[in-house]
Order: structure tokens, then sequence, then C-alpha cells
């Protein structure tokens, strides 16, 4: 009885509930408020592509333009300069620099343009309000910042930037608000005597048409150091921080960090028709158009470990820049030496009046001393100081003051110095696939191996696909060893005969084609038969060993790091069997991680760059993911090309910085098609920024794989995928085979939603995101798709 009743009260509110919907759904009082999806879709595709998911279109309100060109250039006259303590210290036909010596700051005049561009914040109080206290103002004025801390109590949050003209305990003549009676020069006049050399003093020396150098004595700290200003013929402007030439002579401090022109080509508020260039992922541009209070900071290449530094951008390149307006000027910067031990800054109007990008050289960390098990500890510093030099390069952009800009100019820089090379053209673009051939599931005492894809698999797949025209293949092997896909790091035994390995690479090869062995040469699993927990495994500066853990649904598993030397060692020692059998080398990691570490003594992560570039060098062929900067020269295949960047709220466009700058010189691949979210959206990105197609496949059923570390991978079955991926290589090379080899030359958006790519062979590619069809001079572009102009 007690059953029935809460069956009938179960059938009398679901017969309610369902009256009240169909009742509510019929209301006349509800007329209006029903969206229609198909009638709103175009609101909405319009907001997507207007979003910082795509580039937007470079369309600057003209009165600004006008106030910027009459308000906000620097234009100093010849006598406003000797009044400021300016004199020409470096001249040729490209740029002239002006110093003023006790602030360490520089006037630089390109003159293919007539522009100007200052090491100080320019146009301070210009809407007559002060820029704030002594403290900020020598920051806005100073070409020098430093970082320091006590050496017997570090405390991180007291380790803050202080101003040359600060550490001179200079003072202002004025409260740095223009008016009636402070001219726009006055802003930086100090009281006289007020400067004291006593503890602040700078020299030249060396001094020649194009170099000379500084002699900077902070005497308050202890710290003296050169820094040598360059001209180069090609427009270039060097700073260089020898770190030989560093000498700290008082024991109480400790330097941590120095930055040199921090200020450099900063922009006021929103007032200059023009952006930020941030290599973040693919590429990202911050707009001049509103105020985002915020500030950037990270390190390149990635996360540090070995300090325990954590960065969430992946800025694999320290490339960076601030165009002030497009298409007539900007500047660019890049630094050829102590990337590896800076951290990039963007200061975007946080507590402060400027947008500006810059880098921290960091001489030394603070971390975290461990004192006990459960990490309780304090800060420390470390006792050595870095042996990595510091070289800043800035450059000035004239009608190709864009991203493009920055990007080509930084492509012939690396070319210059032999790190990028030119790829020979092909008819058609590359397919990338990567097979799943085992990996081990755990049972109740060991584990056993779980076959997805046999050497046969993998040739019957080629072959079919070359029956369908693709017949430019590159394949990659994940799960080949008996330790399956598991340990990342496996040892060097196929799981199936030799012979079937060197059937499969010996036909591959044959038709012009590469075939690569997949390991991981910097993360272990514990069950790893190759690495001992004790020997190999790296540690950080607390020299607790570095881990991190993985959790999914049905395996938890710890990962090491190994030590960079092991690395190297065994990448080496395993060289022999990539050769015998005729594969090339795909490491996953080794790309994009670089750590510094302990042993013995606390090692730089320039130490670890050495390791790798020494390993990869040794080998003919090799794919990376991600990889940094530092290792393209020896790059045959960049892998899983980031689409996106890291997504910040204040980034407002999202460019291809990164395909550009190795366009018609390293063959570029998108991640596994497999798990793309955006569906044509990311076909048309990989037209847009000239990346190949990328697939993760099995022969068997995905679903045998559940139980294993692989399961992360959930749709590869190849028989669900053979006809996506025809399709999809078909769609991608109609576009790129007529500019493979080439770089790009330009990219403009032509309106929202469709931008416009211009090779060096002069083949353009229109790509229309939009949800219309779009009409281009003669041309139309059908929605969702692209035109390639000949």
């Amino acid at each position: 009885m007690v059953k029935l009743i809460k069956y009938l009260i179960v059938v009398v509110i679901t017969v309610t509930f369902s009256f009240v919907i169909v009742n509510a759904s019929q209301s006349k009082n509800t007329e209006g408020l029903v969206i229609d999806l198909n009638q709103n879709f175009p609101y909405i595709d319009k907001m997507l592509l207007e979003s910082s998911r795509f580039t937007q279109k470079d369309d600057f309100d003209p009165t600004l333009v006008n106030d910027y060109h009459q308000y906000y250039q620097v234009d100093y006259s010849e006598e406003e300069k000797e009044d400021m303590g300016y004199e020409l210290v470096l001249d040729n036909d490209k740029l002239s620099v002006y110093l003023e010596i006790n602030s360490f700051s520089v006037l630089i005049h390109n003159k293919e343009t007539n522009y100007y561009y200052s090491s100080r914040s320019e146009f301070q109080s210009s809407d007559g309000r002060s820029e704030g206290n002594t403290r900020i103002r020598a920051r806005h004025a100073s070409g020098i910042w430093v970082e320091y801390v006590a050496s017997q109590n570090p405390q991180r949050n007291l380790a803050i930037p202080y101003a040359l003209l600060e550490l001179a305990d200079a003072e202002f003549a004025t409260n740095g608000i223009i008016n009636e009676t402070n001219s726009r020069t006055s802003v930086y006049e100090l009281v006289p005597e007020t400067y004291r050399k006593n503890k602040v003093e700078l020299k030249k020396r060396n001094q020649t048409t194009n170099q000379l150098v500084i002699d900077v004595n902070l005497k308050s700290i202890g710290l003296r150091f050169d820094v040598s200003l360059e001209i180069t013929e090609d427009g270039l402007f060097h700073v260089f921080l020898d770190q030989e030439s560093i000498v700290e002579s008082n024991d109480a401090y400790k330097a941590t960090a120095i930055y040199l022109f921090p200020n450099m080509g900063a922009v006021r508020d929103t007032k200059a028709p023009g952006y930020m260039v941030i290599p973040d992922g693919v590429g990202a541009l911050v707009r001049f158009k509103e105020r985002h209070e915020t500030t950037l900071q990270s390190r390149f290449y990635n996360s540090d470990y070995g300090v325990s530094s954590t960065t969430f951008s992946n800025l694999s390149v320290p490339l960076y820049g601030i165009i002030h307006e497009v298409g007539q000027n900007g500047i660019y910067t890049f630094l050829s030496e102590g990337a590896e031990q800076a951290i990039f800054y963007a200061n975007l109007t946080d507590n402060n009046n400027y947008n500006r990008a810059y880098t921290k050289y960091v001489l030394r960390d603070i971390y975290w001393q461990v004192i006990d098990r459960q990490n309780n500890g304090q800060d420390a510093v470390l006792s050595q100081r870095s042996d990595s030099n510091f070289k800043i390069h800035f450059g000035f952009l004239g009608s190709d003051a864009n991203y493009v800009g920055i990007a080509s100019r930084y492509q012939s820089y690396l070319v210059d110095k032999g790190i990028l090379t030119k790829k020979a053209p092909e008819s058609d673009i590359d397919l990338h696939l990567s097979f799943v051939m085992s990996d081990l599931e755990p049972s109740f005492l060991w584990s056993k191996r779980i076959s997805m894809t046999k050497t046969n698999d993998v040739l019957r797949i080629y072959e079919e696909l070359k029956e369908q025209g693709i017949t430019n293949q590159s394949i990659k092997l994940l799960g080949w060893s008996k330790d399956g896909n598991t340990n990342r790091l496996d040892r060097m035994n196929f799981n199936e005969r030799d012979k079937n390995y060197d059937k499969l690479s010996e036909q591959i090869n044959a038709d012009g084609n590469q075939v690569l062995l997949n390991n991981d040469y910097v993360y272990a699993a514990e069950s790893s038969k190759r690495v001992s927990l004790i020997s190999d495994v790296t540690r950080n500066i607390a020299k607790t060993r570095v881990t991190f853990e993985i959790n999914s649904l049905s395996t938890r598993r710890m990962l090491y790091f190994l030590d960079p030397a092991k690395t190297r060692d065994k990448l080496l020692s395993d060289l022999s069997f990539y050769e015998d059998h005729h594969y090339g080398l795909s490491a996953d990691s080794i790309g994009q991680s670089l750590n510094s570490f302990y042993r013995k003594s606390y090692h730089e992560r320039m130490d670890t760059k050495a390791y790798y570039q020494e390993a990869l060098e040794a080998y003919e062929f090799v794919s990376l993911v991600n990889p940094n900067d530092y290792l393209w020269q020896y790059t045959d295949q960049y892998l899983d090309m980031p689409v996106l960047n890291a997504q910040y709220r204040y980034y407002t466009d999202l460019i291809p910085l990164i395909p550009i700058i190795l366009s018609g010189h390293v063959a570029m691949y998108t991640s596994y098609l497999n798990f793309n979210a955006i569906g044509e959206d990311r076909l048309l990105m990989m037209v847009d920024y000239n990346l190949y197609p990328n697939y993760v496949l099995t022969s068997e059923d995905t679903f045998k794989m559940r139980y294993t570390a692989s399961n992360e991978l959930y749709t590869t079955h190849y028989d669900s995928y053979k006809a996506e991926i025809v399709r999809t290589y078909g769609f991608v090379n109609e576009a790129l085979k007529h500019v493979s080899g080439k770089k790009i030359v330009s990219r403009e958006m032509i309106e929202t939603g469709v931008s416009l790519v211009t090779y060096e062979n002069g083949v353009s590619i229109l790509i229309n995101y939009t949800s219309n069809d779009v009409d281009y001079q003669s041309i139309t572009v059908e929605k969702k798709s692209y035109e390639v102009i000949l």
C-alpha cells in the first residue's frame, strides 16, 4: 500500500509539472521571450569573430590617430635635449643614440622614419595629474632598476625594483605636473646636488662612433657592473651585460635581478593606435584601446621546477614588441643571451598610466628552503650568481610596423645565425600519423600487454592512404617497445620481431617518407626499467626529487624528471638503435621543458639547454613537440603547434606569430585532430597558419586500451577516421601545396573574420571564417572556406 501511494504521488507530480510546462509554453505572456537560435546565430557568430579567439582588423579612430600625431610623439628640440642632459653618443646611417648618463636614459632616433623612441615613460602628467610618489617617478625616469635582499634574512616580498635615481637619493625639482610653470622637460628635472655620487656613479669608457661601455657603480648596495651599448649597420641597438663584470662588495646584500631599459618604447594609456605583441602560445596581441590594469609575468621557456617557479604562459621565444602606430612605427625586442634567466613582464597600465614590455635578468633566485618533511621552511637566496650574460636587441620598424614585421625581422636574424634553414618545396603537404602500437594494462600480479596496432597494420593503412593520393606521410610509433606506452622512457626493444619493424621503416623510407620512434627522455614513470630513482632523477634547489603526479579515471602515476646529463647520455647511447633500424627520433618533452637542477651544486637552465642541444645535434632527423627556439636548429618537424594562447582576459587578438617566424623553414603540424573541438574553424586556422594535419590512430577499437595509460587518447580507431583523414588532407593540401617551402610576407584582416595571407612567391590565400559568402575584389569566398589567389 505504501508503495502504491508513493507511485500515485509521483504520477500526480509528473502530470502537474508537465501541465505547467505545456501551459507556460503556450501562454501569450511569453511572446517575444522565446529565442530563435537561427535568427540569433549571426549575432553569436559576429561576437565570436570579434573576440580574442581571432585576429581583429586594424581599425583605429581617426581622432585618436590625429591626437597621437599631435600630442604623443617624442619630438624634443636640440635645445630641450641639451637642457635635459642628453648628449649624442652613438651615430650611424640608421640610428642616433642620445644618452643622459645619470639616469641611464636614452633617446633613439630612427632616421629612416624620423621617429624617436625613449627609454623613459614620456608624456607624464599629460592629464594634469601627478604620476605618483618619488619612487614611481624614479622608475619612470631611470634606465636601470635592480633588486636586492639582505644576505642574512632574505624575503621574497622585499625583493622589489629600486630605480637608479632612487638609489642615488635624487629629488625631483617639481611635482611632475605640466602646467603654466612646469614644461614637459621639467618633470625630469632634479634638485641640484641631490643626485649623490657617493651612492651612485656612472662613467663612460671605450667610446667609439658605434659603441661605448658604461661603468655602473651602485655604491650604496655594493654592486658594480658594465653595460655595453652598440648600434649596428642593420639598424639594431644592442645592450649587453657581461656577467664577468659584476662585482658585489657589500656582504650585507645579495643582488637578485637587474632590469635594463624597462621603459623602452612605453606607450601612455590608450593614446597610441597600436598594440603589444606577446609570444604566448601561437601569439597574442594586447591593443591599447582600453586600460587593462594588470601585469603579465612569465619566464621564457615555461616553468622552472628546479626553483619551483611555475609559469602558465607558454613563451617559447624571447621576443616581444610594442607597435606605436600600425604601419608607421614600432619597436621589437629579443634576447640572444640570458633568456633562460629572464622573466618577461607586460605591464598594462597596472598602478600607472603606461603600457610597457620588458625583461628582468635574474642574477640569483630566491627559493623556499625546506627544513622538514612537512615542507616547512623559509625563504633563502642562492649564494652563487648566474653565469649567464644578458644581451638585449632593440629593433625599429617603419612600414612593416606590425606583428608580421616583427616575426619576419626575427626570422631573418635566425636565418643569418644559421638557426633556421630554408625548407625544400614539395608538390603536396605532409600528413602526420601517430600509431599506438601497444600499452600495458595492470593485472593482479604484473601487467599484460594490450596490442593495438601491428606493424602490418601500419603498412596497410599507409598503403590505403597512398591509394587515396596521400603520398607524403610521416609515421610516428607510440608504444613500440615491450614496455608499451606507459613508462615514458622505454627500453630499446621492439614488441614484435626486429625484422617486422625493419620492413616497416624500409618500405616507408623507400618512398622518401619518415618513420619515427617516440620516446620521452625528460620524464619517466616509476615503473620504467631504465631509470634509477636514486641516481637518474633530477633534484631541485632544495635537494628534493622533482616529480609530479598524473591522475586519470583509471590510472594514477608518478612521473620523475631526469637529470639533464642522464637525458643526454641516454639519447646518445640510443642513437645506434635508431640508426641501425633506420628510424628518426620523436621526443615528447625535451622541446618544451627547461629546468635548473642540483647535482653537487646548483646548475642553471643554460646548463640543461647545453645538454639537450648536444644530444639532439647527433640525430639526423628530429621531431619535437612545441619546441622552444633554442632547439629549432635541430627540429625537422614541429608537432602540436598551438592554435591558441593562454586566453587571458586582456588579450585582444590571436595571431600566428610563431608560424610566421617558422614559415618556409620548418614543417609545422597541428595537434591531434581526433580531439578537434572547434570544427571547421580549426581547419581554416591550419590553412591560415600554414599547419599540416596530424592524427593518432589504432587498428583495434579504442576501448581495448581503456585500462592503460593511453586511455587519455579516447578515440583513435582508424576505421572511424579514414574518410575524415582523406577529406581533411584534401581540404588543407589544396591550399598549402602552393606555398610549400615559402615564407609568409604579409597577413591582413580584410574585414572581421576574413584574412588574406601572402607568401614570398606571390601566392595569396583568402580565408573566410564567417558564416556568409564574402566578396573580395573579383573573388567570392564561400562561407567557412578559402580561395587561393595564384
